[in-house]
């Protein structure tokens, strides 16, 4: 109302016009008091945003079309070595490392093309040197007659993710190239019995392709499917497998031998594939069958040893002596001449006795018992053979294991005989020795020696001394001698010297 209109007014309607502009006056204050409020409000609203902005861990980056920044946290300035307000106004670009420049152009592309956020990993270097890996997430900010105005950026530091992403997959390359490589034969099987994995050492082993295994059932794999079924009972019930026989089927139908070791992977009562290790027994199995084949000769040579020899003898002494008898009760004769024959035929089944026993028990078990043992089949050598078969031993060396002592002793004697047989040999050269924490056995020769195709086709003998030397944990080689003749040496690291130490100081 007007100051005239006031003034015109009745003098009993004054009243009433105070009280309003009271009220008035009133919900004025009431409203200017709850002005001040919000405005304290958004005062401390604006502060925590401030706040949350600027301190926030993640970087934030306000840019414009033209791709200039206008805003952006601490965390941003720390990251770029930046001052903040330096940074308004400068192209992002700017701190774009220049492998990453077309990275960020087509996300800046996707950002304003699309309605989401967007995301992408580029290199960001600082004024000072040096670049740090960052991950982007970017989002449109459009104005309310839809003209974009900028886009906003949450900015990472991936360093370390980076660094630990780049290790993980240096991991998983180093094991994938592992389980490739490895040298034995490993299979990954599934729950249901299907081959997942398969290394190059295993399909080599089964002369079959990748393609043609994977994916297919392991007991395919088998002679014996029961077997694997079995197994993979074993297996699901969390029973870890240890060198379990099984015969496979590989190329060519040929079935090799293989001892397996098996484990699963179990996540949350769940298995989740199951690992084979499998191990190549078939050289093995052939020389225990060829052993117990020799056994088996050996039985029937000694049977007929003592049918053919010793029993004859035996024989004509139980005739000589009823013979002597008969005379003497007679009175025809005095019985010296029989009980003289009787005496050397006696004599001979001795010696005869001793040597087949020596061919059972070739070494009497003492320390020395390797040094006599060659010595003594160098000497036998050299008188039946009609050879040059000496035993050299510079030091002595003892050994206080028997096994050892006859496995290499029955390595000597089969290297000994090949010669003898086969290399058309004139001079064996048997040594014993002791270097450094190694004992060395040698039988070198002067004979014809072999070919490759030779030793490729050598059937058991040299198989046998392989394994020999395998089960007293020693290195086993065959090589050519440059002026002819043939090697034959075994290697032995081993606990056995102690002896040897303290006897030769």
């Amino acid at each position: 109302m007007a100051p005239r209109q006031v003034a015109k007014l009745p003098i009993q309607e004054m009243p009433r016009l105070v009280h309003e502009l009271q009220v008035y006056q009133a919900e004025l204050e009431m409203q200017n008091d709850e002005l001040h409020r919000i405005q304290e409000e958004l005062e401390i609203s604006r502060e925590r945003f401030v706040e949350l902005f600027d301190f926030a861990p993640i970087g934030y980056i306000m840019l414009g079309e033209d791709g200039k920044i206008r805003e952006a946290n601490l965390t941003v300035a720390k990251l770029l070595e930046w001052n903040r307000s330096e940074l308004m106004n400068l192209s992002f670009e700017r701190f774009i490392c220049p492998e990453s420049q077309d990275v960020f152009y087509l996300h800046r592309r996707q950002v304003f093309e699309s309605n989401g956020k967007q995301n992408c990993r580029l290199m960001l270097r600082k004024p000072g040197g040096g670049a740090f890996a960052a991950e982007l997430e970017s989002i449109a900010v459009g104005e309310r007659s839809g003209g974009i105005q900028c886009f906003l950026i949450a900015l990472r530091d991936i360093t370390d993710r980076e660094l630990a992403d780049r290790a993980l997959r240096e991991s998983e390359q180093s094991l994938a190239e592992f389980f490739e490589d490895a040298p034995v034969g490993l299979i990954w099987v599934d729950p249901g019995g299907r081959v997942l994995r398969i290394n190059r050492a295993q399909l080599e082993f089964l002369e079959r392709s990748r393609d043609g295994v994977l994916g297919s059932s392991v007991a395919d794999l088998f002679v014996d499917p029961e077997v694997a079924t079995d197994m993979l009972l074993r297996l699901a019930e969390e029973k870890p497998l240890k060198e379990c026989r099984a015969r496979l089927r590989c190329g060519g139908g040929r079935v090799k031998h293989v001892l397996i070791d098996a484990n699963g992977l179990w996540v949350d009562g769940q298995l989740v594939h199951s690992r084979w290790f499998v191990r190549d027994i078939t050289l093995r199995v052939e020389l225990e069958h060829e052993i117990l084949a020799i056994s088996d000769r050996e039985k029937e040579r000694l049977g007929q040893d003592l049918h053919d020899d010793l029993c004859q003898q035996l024989s004509g002494i139980e005739f000589l002596t009823h013979t002597l008898a008969q005379n003497l009760s007679e009175g025809t004769c005095s019985g010296a001449a029989e009980a003289r024959e009787i005496g050397e035929l006696i004599r001979a089944m001795i010696d005869r006795t001793r040597e087949l026993a020596h061919g059972l028990s070739p070494l009497v078990i003492t320390d020395d018992a390797l040094m006599n043992g060659l010595a003594e089949l160098a000497s036998r050598t050299s008188k039946h053979f009609n050879v040059r078969c000496v035993f050299t031993c510079d030091e002595p060396v003892l050994i206080d294991n028997p096994e050892v002592s006859v496995h290499l002793y029955r390595i000597a004697q089969e290297a000994v005989t090949n010669s003898v047989k086969h290399g058309g040999s004139r001079t064996i050269q048997i040594t014993l020795s002791l270097c450094s924490s190694h004992l060395v056995l040698s039988v070198r020769d002067d004979g014809v020696g072999f070919s490759e195709r030779d030793r490729s086709r050598d059937g058991m003998g040299l198989r046998v001394m392989q394994y020999r030397a395998e089960a007293i944990c020693g290195s086993f080689s065959v090589h050519r001698l440059s002026h002819g003749g043939i090697e034959v040496v075994c290697r032995l690291k081993s606990n056995y010297l102690e002896k040897n130490k303290q006897t030769n100081p």
